[in-house]
């Protein structure tokens, strides 16, 4: 700008957004930076009214433009959170991207949508690979989708004897182990912030079984039985299990659980020892193909029955 004779620089600094998440849609991190004046000349005295800056200080400016320039969003963690509050929850991804791939995979890998929204029906995070035009960056954004309330973490893990991890999302799932008829596990969730707690049971003839190891049958095609309610639960049965806290206004959480039951009640008769008449331990009950054992560190035979001879006494007067 030329004031009386001389050059004068006006300088305007620009601040961009502190968070990634403002700069998720395409082409926004690209910015456009111009000012308007409203002057008057020495030679031209006609007002010049909102007159745009020029993207260059050379002579024969043409058109006024904006002087653009580019945020880097290269290190940028496109990150969000969503609450499932009942069946599902819809995802959307950021706007203006030509294509969108989701997976519950960061490999991106198998694609299960490929438009802007999903809806999500479990919790885990979801991956979107949101591609942008040639003149825009691609992004890759993450949905964390928990469960709503309080309890986000399986409640019955501290009750399991083993936890396993579905390959498909990710999801911890507990496996309890009942070795014996009459065995039981009494599982005490200490959850009170749920209006109601229903355990449910699988009606495993409902719906085809799940195929991948190590994952909950959550297909929306399954019947369940209400076989317990509250925040304790006895296990008592083997089968696929699910707990759900259902919150006031419809919301709910929803955890799976399996439980195995080793079927076997044995039993023990015993003989005693009289004068020269060995004594005996005679295991019943089971069935083909077990050993047996009178420590459980071995060594074990394939017999059932166990005799029983006094080797020594030792008498103390």
């Amino acid at each position: 700008m030329l004031v009386d004779g001389f050059i004068h620089k006006i300088l305007l600094k620009v601040q961009v957004v502190p968070n990634c998440n403002d700069l998720s849609d395409a082409c926004s991190n690209e910015i456009k930076n111009q000012a308007y004046a409203t002057y008057r000349g020495a030679i031209n005295t006609t007002e010049i009214k909102d007159e745009g800056s020029f993207a260059s200080t050379v002579c024969n400016l043409g058109s006024p433009q904006s002087t653009n320039f580019l945020v880097g969003i290269s290190n940028c963690k496109f990150t969000q959170n969503e609450v499932l509050c009942g069946e599902s929850v819809l995802l959307t991804a950021s706007n203006g991207y030509t294509s969108y791939s989701w997976s519950t995979s960061p490999t991106g890998l198998p694609v299960i949508g490929t438009g802007q929204t999903y809806t999500a029906t479990q919790t885990g995070i979801y991956y979107v690979r949101a591609t942008a035009s040639a003149t825009c960056l691609s992004i890759d954004e993450e949905i964390t989708v928990v469960p709503f309330g309080n309890t986000i973490k399986n409640p019955v893990i501290p009750f399991a004897d083993e936890v396993v991890i579905c390959p498909n999302n990710g999801k911890e799932l507990p496996n309890i182990f009942l070795c014996g008829a009459n065995a039981t596990r009494l599982i005490e969730s200490n959850i009170s912030d749920a209006s109601t707690i229903e355990w449910e049971k699988l009606n495993e003839a409902s719906c085809a079984a799940i195929t991948v190891a190590n994952c909950a049958n959550e297909n929306p095609s399954c019947t369940w039985t209400v076989v317990g309610t509250g925040a304790d639960f006895l296990v008592n049965t083997a089968g696929q299990f699910r707990v759900t806290l259902r919150y006031p206004g419809g919301c709910f959480s929803r955890f799976y659980f399996n439980v195995y039951q080793n079927l076997l009640s044995p039993t023990v008769t015993t003989r005693d020892i009289i004068c020269t008449t060995i004594g005996q331990i005679t295991v019943g009950g089971v069935p083909a193909g077990y050993e047996y054992s009178l420590n459980e560190a071995g060594p074990y035979q394939s017999s059932n029955i166990f005799p029983i001879s006094l080797t020594k006494l030792d008498v103390d007067f």
